[in-house]
């Protein structure tokens, strides 16, 4: 067994995870690639490549159903690799850093050859979480963007909910995506995970993810769920969403907890919750009140970060002193409070909960 193997396995078990058999296949894979990488970067691997022009290895494409520990691998496999050029990153904040270059190269020949060889000079590996393309301008991008960091020989490890054949699948124009599937599944070896336990959908299912009571008892549960359900998670105070700093509970790489007056009584807007529910998979929000007239605008916003949320297939906890069966008063009017009520029961189904994050 490798050092690697062993070294995943003690901290799966300090977590309560056993690993199962597909799980253990890509350990030993990426157990490989780390060794290949090392010696590749080593001065030793670096004067074989110069003589006999040997390439980087390829990268992993890791792709399966949620919950099934594609980032809890590809993060070990990061935390394992003994490699000082190395960046893990999610996805959607890689391509807003992209975005941000380009306005900075804006009018300049070939910026994002431009912009791949900036990432090569400072990383030889690139670990990207929940890969997904689903606008066109990201899709463009991401077609040259790519090409040039192959080409500098960057290795890049990356997670997805779907194989490489169904990426921007009924996208516009996308024809003019196929060579960069072609080009994913000729550098990155292409590995499925699936058919095992779904462990993220098991805590959820577990605890449920609606808990009502007092105060600090409603606090406490909420606190373990989210314990349970991310492997190591920060006790940060903020959050920056599109230029406004948010109050947190905690924060995870893929899960947030909010109080419920930082995320909906302030200046919060759809914006916001469209932000949230691209970079995390599950928020948590405590503290929720019993809606009425009081409260309309706090209220309102409820109600748009709940559809946001459903549309993308964001799992929500929420922590109240309020049955669900009263939380949402009929002064809200008919047809909204139908939809929300409507919504909210579902996100605590086993179907929804199981259902790909819509990143």
């Amino acid at each position: 067994m490798s050092a690697m193997r062993q070294s995943i396995e003690s901290k799966a078990a300090d977590l309560g995870y056993g690993l199962d058999s597909a799980q253990r296949q890509i350990i030993d894979q990426l157990a490989q690639l780390a060794v290949e990488l090392e010696f590749t970067h080593n001065q030793q691997g670096i004067l074989k490549r110069i003589l006999f022009k040997v390439g980087a290895p390829k990268g992993m494409y890791l792709w399966g159903g949620v919950g099934r520990g594609k980032t809890f691998l590809m993060d070990l496999f990061y935390e394992h690799i003994k490699l000082k050029q190395k960046k893990r990153i999610h996805f959607h904040r890689f391509m807003q850093e992209v975005h941000h270059r380009l306005k900075d190269l804006q009018g300049r020949q070939n910026p994002l050859q431009k912009i791949g060889k900036d990432i090569a000079s400072q990383t030889k590996l690139l670990c990207l979480d929940e890969f997904h393309i689903s606008d066109i301008g990201d899709a463009m991008i991401m077609r040259n963007l790519l090409a040039a960091l192959f080409d500098q020989e960057v290795v890049i490890v990356t997670t997805a909910n779907w194989r490489p054949d169904k990426l921007y699948e009924h996208g516009l124009q996308r024809t003019q995506f196929l060579p960069t599937i072609d080009l994913i599944k000729t550098r990155m070896n292409v590995v499925n995970l699936d058919a095992g336990e779904d462990y993220r959908l098991s805590s959820l299912e577990k605890a449920g993810v609606y808990f009502c009571g007092t105060g600090m008892e409603v606090e406490s549960a909420v606190m373990r769920l989210f314990d349970s359900l991310v492997a190591d998670h920060e006790f940060t105070n903020s959050i920056e969403l599109n230029n406004r700093v948010v109050p947190t509970k905690r924060i995870a790489k893929e899960a947030i907890w909010f109080d419920f007056d930082a995320i909906c009584d302030g200046p919060r807007g759809k914006d916001d919750y469209i932000e949230l529910a691209k970079r995390f998979h599950t928020v948590f929000i405590s503290s929720v009140p019993k809606f009425d007239k009081s409260n309309d605008n706090a209220r309102r916003r409820f109600t748009w970060l709940i559809d946001e949320f459903y549309d993308r297939r964001v799992n929500i906890v929420i922590g109240s002193e309020e049955r669900f069966t009263d939380l949402l008063s009929d002064s809200l009017g008919s047809t909204e409070k139908d939809r929300t009520e409507s919504r909210l029961i579902e996100m605590q189904t086993s179907r929804y909960l199981g259902e790909a994050h819509l990143a």
